[in-house]
């Protein structure tokens, strides 16, 4: 039995394809949801428990593969 708490690493079954991603959780609800956050895609969603399982340890050796960037844009001004 796992015991589940925010910011464990999981995997989580993705509802749009119903494949199975990296996640860490980063809320748990009262009423059975979890919210995950794709580690290698950056999207969240609430899941019930039964669509996430342990991470096996040889899969946390790998750093999540999305980045985030910031952008800037600046308009510069001639006198």
């Amino acid at each position: 039995m796992v015991l589940w708490a925010s910011g464990l690493a999981c995997v989580a079954k993705f509802t749009a394809d119903s494949k199975w991603y990296r996640a860490q959780i980063t809320d748990l609800a009262s009423t059975g949801l979890a919210t995950v956050v794709y580690v290698d895609y950056g999207n969240s969603e609430s899941l019930p428990l039964g669509a996430v399982r342990k991470l096996l340890h040889r899969f946390l050796a790998l750093p999540p593969q999305v980045t985030t960037d910031l952008l800037l844009t600046y308009k510069t001004f001639t006198v």
